[in-house]
């Protein structure tokens, strides 16, 4: 093969390979089964505070070392922060002046690659444990774990940035399920941790 053939096969196989776009976590979407819940609680107005982890190291998600982005945030906790926001904001119980101000703490979060096939992972969860404080001294703890696989596919990294959303929707969906969220927006205080 001459030499301007190989050339333009090299640059057949790779396009794309230098100009990758950069991993991005989707923005969050309002999920009907968290609008549902928050509707059942009742003309309530909550504020929020920031969201904290208790590992530096959880400011960030990266796949094979490079870094996935999350919009508009500045960390994974304050991007499931911003979609309890969106929540309540689509809800209507936001209001940034409310006497009640909810604060969160990202106590666990861990992406396990799993599903291999020799050394190739066809599956992973995101594993997530959250607690949920109000300033009317309730407080609630929420674990979740959210699965995809891909068939008989690799993961790729676009996967892992993909299934971010999703998987903050779940634990979301678990933190308003929860029988003591109500209390996070009500006037009675003291802890309901299961």
């Amino acid at each position: 093969m001459s030499r301007p053939a190989v050339v333009l096969l090299a640059l057949v196989l790779c396009s794309g390979c230098q100009t990758s776009p950069s991993l991005a976590v989707d923005p969050y979407r309002s999920d009907s089964v968290v609008r549902e819940k928050l509707a059942a609680i009742g003309d309530v107005k909550l504020a929020m505070a920031e969201f904290d982890s208790v590992q530096d190291g959880w400011t960030t998600a990266d796949c094979r070392h490079g870094p996935i982005s999350l919009p508009g945030s500045d960390s994974i906790a304050d991007y499931i922060r911003q979609g309890l926001m969106i929540e309540l904001e689509t809800a209507g119980l936001y209001d940034a002046a409310a006497s009640t101000v909810v604060s969160g703490n990202l106590t666990k979060m861990r992406l396990r690659f799993d599903g291999r096939i020799g050394h190739t992972a066809i599956g992973a969860t995101w594993f997530f444990s959250l607690q949920l404080e109000s300033s009317n001294g309730a407080s609630l703890s929420v674990e979740s774990a959210s699965s995809y696989r891909t068939g008989w596919d690799p993961i790729d990294c676009s996967l892992v940035a993909a299934s971010l959303m999703p998987a903050v929707q779940k634990l979301l969906r678990e933190a308003v399920s929860h029988p003591g969220f109500a209390s996070l927006a009500g006037g009675h205080a003291g802890a309901d941790v299961p």
